[in-house]
């Protein structure tokens, strides 16, 4: 897995994660194909910012998208993954 990211990749998974983690239950009383699709959407766009950073082979490890980002920004708050600020660093 990788051993660093920018501050900006981390604010986006945590943000995403978080937005994962409060959307609520589906509301099956409401099971619209758009419904489906928007509870859903976090769940995409969190494996999309993930495979962006780690790449698809280092995502698939997990069980899923919430997993591996939850790992991500554990060991990212544990300095196991070292997050660097771009424009401090450029």
């Amino acid at each position: 897995m990788t051993t660093a990211i920018t501050l900006s990749q981390f604010e986006q998974i945590d943000g995403l994660l978080h937005n994962l983690q409060n959307r609520g239950d589906l509301n099956h009383s409401a099971m619209t194909r758009d419904a489906i699709r928007s509870w859903m959407m976090h769940d995409w766009l969190l494996t999309d910012a993930l495979v962006d950073v780690l790449g698809l082979e280092a995502v698939q490890a997990f069980p899923s998208a919430e997993a591996c980002a939850a790992d991500l920004v554990c060991r990212s708050l544990t300095g196991n993954i070292e997050v660097i600020d771009a424009q401090v660093a450029a």
